[in-house]
């Protein structure tokens, strides 16, 4: 599989999946979740975490020569602005040709392993990574760091790899996904997409002052589910509209469902509520492990794909972890 494949997965994952109102959203302040969760370590490990995509509808640039920019002074919510900082990361980076992408997205991240390394979903990152290995053929894709912000719940932003001077490197991730061999391919996306959707970075610094530890596939059939809904996005119509009372931009939310696996595979599912923006959250056990991470929603069910190493190498040949 390619990475531009992934840009197709993106937009598949970007639509919630349909929930019973019973296993709506709610703020993790309020969400009924057992003891054997922290809701304090969800609090510092689960973070909102801000990217750049390409926009369905305004044209995107994608091949633009690095250039100086100075960032003073520039209004934080102006287009110009957006524009001016994908070009600083590529010049601190030395990438020659930038891509330039006119949406701002919203996806979840969180701390795992270490109090310096975040595990997500691959689609929030793989159009840009893409479009750098297209159009700089000599770079070497495992040391480029995409442009994202990391927000914890009710907090000051923890790592800035937009604006800022943090600096990031993917350490664990399917080399199927070929970062580093840019196409011109878009195929249509297949469940074999979700099975690479998945990375693992390790930050310059710590952002959290705890991690979340893994959990094989197993166990209860409960399955609690913690991201940021991104509320620009429309839900479907069958699908519960969070309360607007506790729910607001930048809310981490809980979501409790069933799961269950068909295996053999690194993907399960289960039938609880998913909003764009949750992409890339922890789906925890019951006893306050990281079985998983959410990474999208299809008709019925919303997808997981499992944190554990050995459920992962299994189905990602000579993936290896490049910072054990």
């Amino acid at each position: 599989m390619r990475i531009a494949t992934m840009i197709v997965a993106a937009l598949l994952f970007s639509w919630p999946a349909k929930a019973d109102p019973v296993h709506g959203v709610v703020a993790i302040d309020k969400a009924e979740i057992p003891d054997t969760i922290d809701r304090a370590l969800i609090g510092d490990t689960v973070f909102q975490m801000i990217t750049f995509s390409p926009a369905a509808q305004a044209p995107d640039v994608v091949d633009t020569p690095s250039k100086p920019v100075k960032l003073k002074g520039m209004d934080k919510k102006s287009p110009a602005y957006r524009d001016a900082v994908q070009l600083r990361s590529c010049q601190v980076q030395k990438i020659r040709r930038c891509p330039v992408f006119r949406q701002v997205s919203e996806g979840t991240a969180f701390v795992i392993g270490s109090r310096n390394r975040i595990g997500t979903s691959l689609h929030g990152i793989a159009s840009w990574m893409h479009h750098v290995a297209l159009n700089n053929r000599d770079l070497d894709m495992t040391r480029i760091c995409p442009p994202f912000r990391l927000k914890p719940y009710k907090r000051k932003t923890v790592y800035d790899g937009i604006e800022g001077s943090g600096r990031c490197k993917l350490v664990y991730y399917d080399p199927n996904a070929a970062l580093g061999q840019a196409d011109n391919k878009s195929d249509n996306s297949t469940t074999s997409e979700f099975k690479s959707d998945y990375v693992e970075i390790k930050l310059d610094k710590d952002v959290s002052r705890s991690f979340l530890k893994k959990a094989e596939i197993g166990g209860s059939n409960k399955l609690y589910t913690f991201g940021y809904p991104d509320l620009r996005r429309a839900p479907a119509e069958d699908y519960p509209l969070p309360d607007p009372d506790t729910i607001k931009p930048g809310t981490l939310v809980a979501t409790v469902g069933q799961w269950y696996y068909s295996g053999p595979s690194p993907l399960f599912y289960s039938d609880s509520a998913s909003y764009g923006g949750m992409s890339g959250g922890p789906s925890l056990n019951a006893e306050g492990r990281v079985m998983g991470a959410m990474i999208g929603g299809r008709t019925g069910q919303t997808i997981h794909i499992s944190v554990d190493r050995n459920t992962l190498d299994a189905v990602w040949p000579g993936a290896k972890d490049l910072d054990p």
